[in-house]
């Protein structure tokens, strides 16, 4: 995918995962003053959750940089394995949280369908777009009982890299498929 016909894309993809890469460490500066109040455990999980999105977008800039070649698929099913990670991270804060019940739930199955993302062969296009859009949506769905609670500017920005985590996800999908299209590839 390296004409220039593709070039806003790659601008729009880029844009994001610096986005990404800046408000996770402004949630990394912010959570690190809450380090010796008494919740060191639940701040040390969230910022490794936090590091490990931005090794991945920075697997993202890779696989971009790469031109989203077939050849460079290893970025690709890298950033979904971190994106794994960072979602069993995610679990962990829960369950330390004692959040209800269907939060759990909703977490076990972000981390199953993204585990498929990064697992299934050739899942093909619409069925991939419809586990991102499941996985937004159930990321919605979690997202509400949070923005009742008492919530620091640390924390949010960690939400808010999540929803950017699977922006980026959604992208690298597009860029796979264009590829293949370019390729001659279903």
């Amino acid at each position: 995918m390296d004409d220039k016909k593709h070039l806003p894309f790659k601008i729009v993809h880029l844009v994001l995962m610096c986005l990404t890469i800046v408000i996770t460490f402004v949630g990394i500066i912010q959570m690190t003053k809450r380090l010796g109040t008494g919740t060191d455990g639940v701040v040390m999980i969230r910022l490794l959750s936090s590091a490990v999105r931005v090794s991945a977008m920075v697997v993202g800039i890779l696989y971009m940089a790469s031109g989203y070649k077939k050849s460079a698929a290893g970025y690709y099913k890298l950033f979904f394995c971190l994106m794994v990670i960072s979602l069993i991270f995610r679990l962990m804060i829960f369950i330390t949280n004692k959040v209800n019940t269907l939060m759990i739930i909703g977490a076990v199955v972000t981390i199953i369908l993204a585990i498929i993302l990064m697992a299934g062969k050739d899942l093909g296009r619409n069925v991939s777009f419809a586990i991102l859009a499941a996985l937004i949506i159930i990321e919605v769905l979690l997202k509400f009982p949070i923005s009742l609670s008492d919530i620091s500017i640390g924390q949010l920005g960690g939400e808010l890299s999540m929803f950017m985590l699977y922006g980026t996800a959604g992208f690298m999908i597009t860029a796979k498929y264009i590829d293949k299209t370019l390729r001659g590839s279903k």
